[in-house]
């Protein structure tokens, strides 16, 4: 259930909805217990969608648990999965 959420998520964000996509990924992170997946891709969104401080805040939870997310984000602007680029990186992993 949680997967098809997660898909949800994506197809609204590809389809411009921003808020409908955050809220699939809530939904998803309520069947996620333990697996911070969905609280990655929304901090992502979120980063995407200019809302930095929100993403940050949510990386700063999960990679206090589980310091690997960190890695993760800084190779998504070669991917282009996070538009706002190295200097988003910077702003979500910050001191």
């Amino acid at each position: 259930m949680a997967y098809h959420r997660m898909d949800i998520a994506e197809e609204r964000e590809v389809a411009g909805d921003v808020a409908g996509a955050l809220a699939e990924y809530e939904a998803a992170r309520a069947f996620l217990s333990g697996n911070d997946e969905a609280t990655f891709w929304s901090a992502v969104l979120m980063a995407d969608a200019g809302r930095v401080d929100e993403a940050r805040a949510l990386f700063d939870e999960i990679t206090a648990r589980e310091p690997g997310w960190a890695e993760l984000v800084r190779r998504l602007p070669d991917t282009g999965l996070l538009r706002g680029g190295r200097s988003v990186v910077e702003e979500l992993l910050a001191p």
